[in-house]
């Protein structure tokens, strides 16, 4: 069975955003003639406004993207309860996950890889999370750390090695101090 990808977004009021995400891979894949993998992807996006002109906006690109697909969803405001409605409602056999003003780089090595990556885990129900660059070009975050908040479980840290180079960690805050992690077991750390 051929491996298929939904990229979904959660919007609520942001066009732009959710435009030049779906126009920018589209334009990559297009241009770089890998129709193969265009044929294969979904674009789902979940609207938390439905009656703003951001929405109606959408709706008007949906008549002009073939595999564009908008759900409504206004039972709940907020990011997480709509990404969780974007695995419900996806038709891939795999989920891409993406805030709507998020651009790959490089797109199609991106999404060749993605495939790759699909293909060799076709029977996968885990849950994977990518780096995320932030807007200053220079700060990164490599992975969720298991703690609770922003109505969701997993908040963004960095993976750090130890110096002796023996093992990686993270670092969770843990008011008023830090705590140290082991980054695979998401266990308190107390010593090298």
């Amino acid at each position: 069975m051929e491996q298929t990808l939904t990229i979904g977004m959660a919007h609520h009021n942001d066009y732009d955003g959710a435009y030049f995400t779906i126009q920018d891979i589209k334009k990559e894949l297009i241009f770089n003639q890998r129709w193969d993998l265009l044929q294969k992807i979904e674009f789902l996006i979940i609207e938390n406004d439905p009656e703003s002109k951001h929405a109606l906006a959408l709706r008007n690109l949906e008549k002009q993207v073939e595999n564009l697909r908008i759900v409504d969803f206004s039972e709940t405001e907020g990011t997480s309860a709509t990404r969780n409605k974007i695995v419900e409602e996806a038709k891939g056999n795999f989920v891409l996950v993406l805030d709507c003003h998020v651009l790959l780089c490089p797109v199609v090595k991106t999404l060749d890889k993605l495939f790759t990556f699909i293909e060799h885990n076709k029977n996968s129900s885990d849950l994977f999370s990518g780096p995320l660059i932030h807007e200053n070009g220079i700060g990164r975050s490599s992975h969720y750390n298991d703690v609770w908040g922003g109505q969701m479980w997993g908040q963004w840290g960095n993976a750090w090695q130890c110096v002796c180079e023996s093992f990686n960690f993270s670092v969770k805050n843990d008011k008023p101090l830090a705590t140290f992690v082991d980054l695979e077991t998401q266990e308190k750390l107390t010593e090298c």
